[in-house]
């Protein structure tokens, strides 16, 4: 599985610290408020507790933090028009990229 994570975050403070748990978790940033990456039930329930509770210490009203799970198969099918993402990289099916 794979984890998409997307937000908009209000309060700056808070929207880099939530980027650095991601990013800790081993999501990578595919666009400025949107990380993906294997997805593992267990780890990332306490992730998102971790995430929601920051959230909640700066909370907006306008604050909103989602994630969706999907198949690798179906992110796979993912259609990119710019930058292309290495799919087997964010997937984990692939631990190294090659520049």
């Amino acid at each position: 599985m794979v984890c998409i994570v997307f937000y908009d975050i209000e309060h700056s403070k808070t929207r880099t610290k939530v980027a650095k748990k991601l990013k800790q978790y081993g999501l990578v940033r595919i666009q400025l408020s949107v990380f993906a990456g294997p997805y593992e039930k267990v780890s990332f329930d306490k992730l998102w507790q971790k995430i929601t509770d920051q959230i909640k210490r700066n909370y907006a009203a306008n604050d909103k933090f989602y994630y969706l799970t999907v198949s690798k198969n179906q992110f796979k099918n993912l259609k990119m028009f710019g930058e292309i993402m290495d799919l087997d990289y964010i997937c984990g099916t692939k631990h190294t990229i090659i520049i």
